[in-house]
């Protein structure tokens, strides 16, 4: 009897995926270029050493994990991408909840962390060694008022 609940239980046991694994989101694939991805990218800002931002759109993602992005943004370093974040318009702590757990069931659990910056009201991370994955809410005292009460899930590919 032990042996048949101890089977049962491995066979319902959650399997998740090493964020280290992760090799696109959303059909965006980590090392791209940005001639590699169908939607409009508009060059948002160029730092030294061959960083370039885009915003970019594509209607396959006006929703992400079913709730609507107001902005998408991607990192490029010498052309190939390294950072993708998702910008989710006004998601309340419910929304932010659930939006987490739906990770944790694709990721496993997530770790709290400190605030990345002035006006992050909640911050969780998963961290791989090649991956991280970030999911922070911002509140009404920011820095940017265009990140006011808004949510951010990021992909960062490490060096």
């Amino acid at each position: 009897m032990y042996l048949g609940i101890l089977l049962s239980a491995h066979n319902h046991a959650q399997v998740f995926q090493n964020v280290d694994d992760l090799q696109s989101f959303e059909n965006i694939s980590f090392s791209s270029s940005p001639e590699d991805l169908p939607g409009d990218l508009q060059l948002d800002l160029i730092i030294s050493y061959g960083l370039k931002y885009y915003k970019y759109s594509h209607s396959s993602l006006d929703e992400v994990f079913e709730f609507k992005t107001s902005d998408i943004n991607l990192g490029f370093n010498n052309e190939k991408l390294e950072y993708m974040d998702f910008y989710f318009p006004d998601l309340n702590n419910l929304d932010f909840d659930e939006l987490r757990n739906k990770l944790e069931v694709r990721f496993g659990s997530a770790t709290i962390v400190d605030a990345i910056e002035k006006g992050v009201t909640n911050s969780v991370q998963w961290k791989g060694q090649r991956v991280t994955i970030d999911l922070y809410k911002y509140g009404e005292d920011v820095i940017d008022t265009n990140d006011q009460n808004k949510t951010v899930l990021a992909f960062t590919l490490l060096n």
